[in-house]
């Protein structure tokens, strides 16, 4: 979607008005599901106790006002974004969610997880206080923020990115932004732990299991950039570690899925195979995940001290002159 048509109409200190979202929803041929979906909507405010409106807004193949902003959306469907939380169009009061129409909302699975979780982004930042974590670059244009919690810029705003020694980016916003959207992910996880909204979380995690990320990629692409497969692989050894930990905290006296749980990692532990301390960085990164209280990310201070120690776990190097 094109922001230079979003950003003017963000009232600052709020959010998106509901009136000039509806007229976005106009321009960009988007179709707003909110009263068909209304049963499923009063469902998650009432499993979370809050009064928040839901949008649920749909989009396709021929959303889009102009070239830019469809290019956008047909982006979004090839990444397999194909339900998510925006914080640019939403507001203090009112959280939108993003479908794709090719999406099924009528998935016990989307209806036991998915839209809870989206909405537990929105919920930690609107309600529960939780500030937003932004790479420092980003976080200056302010209109980008959501405007109703903290935003605090992390990492350097110059750098070049390495893996095993090996050149990944000569800009560290999109690392950043990866490791700060786990955060929120975790942030989200723990609140739907602690409010008793488990269900659906292994049929979840079976789901996501014995994947390997760099397949999702052409053959050619995994042939042209081996460093960011390399990467991609490395980031699915630290969700898998992380999803053990997850799973633990949920059901800590189930041992049914253990099994599951070992080939996973020796799954996972297979798949960077070039990294020789691949095993170490799994165990780690699932104790620290295990013993990290998702309530201290309320704190600048623990969210950079954690995708620091991540980064070090994973061999990825952040090389800048600036100290962040």
């Amino acid at each position: 979607m094109s922001l230079s048509f979003v950003i003017p109409l963000v009232t600052k200190g709020y959010g998106l008005k509901d009136e000039d979202f509806d007229e976005i929803i106009e321009i960009e041929r988007l179709r707003d599901l909110s009263k068909v979906l209304s049963g499923t909507i009063k469902t998650t405010q009432r499993e979370f106790g809050s009064n928040i409106r839901i949008r649920i807004i749909e989009f396709n193949e021929l959303s889009g006002a102009n070239a830019d902003s469809n290019k956008w959306f047909r982006t979004l469907i090839g990444a397999m974004r194909h339900m998510f939380y925006s914080h640019l169009h939403s507001n203090k009061d009112c959280c939108v969610l993003f479908k794709y129409a090719g999406y099924d909302m009528r998935k016990e699975l989307v209806k036991k997880r998915t839209l809870l979780h989206e909405f537990a982004h929105h919920y930690q930042w609107a309600t529960l206080g939780f500030p937003m974590f932004l790479p420092k670059g980003s976080v200056e244009v302010k209109e980008m923020n959501p405007q109703f919690t903290k935003c605090y810029g992390i990492g350097p705003s110059e750098a070049n990115v390495y893996i095993d020694a090996l050149l990944l980016d000569h800009n560290p916003i999109s690392l950043i932004k990866d490791f700060s959207e786990r955060i929120s992910d975790f942030v989200c996880e723990g609140t739907l732990i602690e409010k008793g909204l488990k269900e659906g979380i292994l049929e979840e995690y079976h789901k996501k299991r014995r994947h390997d990320p760099a397949k999702d990629y052409p053959a050619l692409a995994r042939h042209k950039f081996p460093v960011i497969m390399r990467y991609v692989r490395r980031l699915a050894l630290f969700d898998a570690a992380e999803w053990h930990a997850i799973l633990k905290h949920a059901y800590p006296n189930d041992q049914s899925f253990k099994k599951d749980m070992v080939y996973d990692k020796k799954h996972v532990i297979r798949l960077n195979k070039k990294y020789p301390k691949a095993k170490h960085a799994f165990r780690k990164i699932h104790e620290i995940s295990l013993t990290t209280d998702y309530k201290s990310f309320k704190e600048l201070k623990n969210a950079v001290n954690h995708i620091k120690q991540a980064l070090n776990l994973l061999n990825i190097e952040i090389r800048t002159k600036e100290k962040w």
